[in-house]
């Protein structure tokens, strides 16, 4: 009898143990499955903030209820706080084109009515002196006009239309345009772009800003070299060169004037024994990579993250000679041409190198 009843207690025992860990893993089964509901809602309500939506539970569940009320008052917290950084935005940006409108009229003005003096009835301090003040007014008409720029094209109002360009042709053009600042620098410029059209989509008169405002860095801060390649990029990577052959002119034997000015350019042109050279074509690739690269002061990687940041200069005591508004200009462009424009930092041959690579989808 005591063994019955023994028996029967145990098997009582089994039961219950069974049917708690039932309840136990419906539970658990149940509540990931809410949990993997909130989650994608989650997700979905992170990338469209702007849609007034909260996160719901598919079925009432108490433990969950004041977890998810909060999560939702965060979310809530935030819709606020990005609506009042865009009212800000927005009230910023038509400030900066107020007082930029406000002062491109007198700095015109000011420009315009020196450069109607008359040097010759002065005497040679005050010569000096008047070159000293057109310098600065034209610097300041400069970062006024930059400023404006970058406003524009932190909103909404700057459209581009990027179309099939030559962006060999481009590079090629803008070297040669700059070639006798960087030379006056005493850079050794080596350019080594493909000799057949090398196609990507770009805004021409974007393209042109961006390779404006990069060569002009390099002309700055860059050592003693400067590289610049055009490469497409596939299998064999940017700056491998896939098929053709290498050719084109040394950049010594180019002409400032234009004739011969286009740096390495087209079949049949000579090397001319300087220190730039020509590469040979590319294979077809998903995008086309243009890149600056130069020998410059030993940069910090937090240094070389904070390039693209209006207004920030390298070198403070060199912050009278740049806006600090050319690099940032020049990514806001990039992207909106749909490409993207980076820099990095490397030590080579004990010396460290800055890379800015300018990548654009390819036709």
């Amino acid at each position: 009898m005591a063994e019955r009843e023994a028996t029967w207690a145990l098997l009582l025992a089994a039961v219950l143990a069974l049917a708690v860990a039932t309840w136990f893993a419906v539970r658990y089964l149940l509540l990931r499955r809410s949990l993997r509901q909130v989650d994608r809602e989650l997700r979905e309500i992170v990338g469209h903030l702007e849609d007034n939506r909260i996160v719901k539970l598919p079925r009432p569940d108490a433990d969950l209820e004041a977890l998810l009320g909060t999560v939702n008052r965060a979310l809530e917290g935030i819709r606020r706080q990005a609506v009042a950084y865009s009212r800000r935005e927005v009230e910023l940006k038509a400030q900066i084109e107020r007082i930029s409108h406000d002062l491109r009229t007198p700095l015109t003005s000011i420009c315009g009515y020196l450069a109607l003096v008359d040097e010759g009835a002065l005497d040679a301090e005050t010569r000096e002196s008047l070159v000293v003040v057109r310098r600065k007014a034209d610097s300041l008409q400069r970062l006024v006009t930059q400023f404006y720029e970058l406003s524009r094209l932190r909103g909404d109002d700057e459209r581009l239309e990027p179309v099939s360009a030559d962006v060999g042709r481009f590079v090629r053009e803008a070297v040669a345009e700059h070639y006798r600042l960087l030379e006056e620098r005493g850079l050794d410029v080596r350019v080594a772009v493909p000799e057949r059209p090398v196609c990507a989509l770009a805004d021409a008169a974007a393209l042109e800003r961006v390779l404006e405002n990069l060569l002009h860095n390099a002309g700055k801060y860059a050592r003693t070299t400067l590289e610049v390649t055009v490469a497409e990029r596939g299998e064999a990577g940017v700056g491998e060169p896939r098929g053709g052959q290498a050719g084109g002119c040394g950049m010594r034997g180019c002409e400032a004037d234009g004739e011969r000015s286009g740096v390495g350019l087209g079949e049949g042109a000579q090397p001319g024994g300087g220190e730039a050279s020509v590469g040979g074509g590319v294979g077809r690739g998903d995008c086309v990579a243009v890149t600056f690269s130069n020998d410059a002061a030993s940069l910090s990687a937090l240094q070389v993250a904070r390039l693209f940041d209006p207004f920030y200069t390298v070198d403070a005591s060199r912050s009278h000679e740049s806006s600090g508004l050319g690099l940032a200009i020049a990514r806001s462009l990039a992207e909106r041409m749909g490409g993207t424009l980076e820099a990095h930092a490397e030590d080579r041959d004990d010396a460290c190198w800055l890379t800015f690579e300018l990548v654009l989808r390819s036709c």
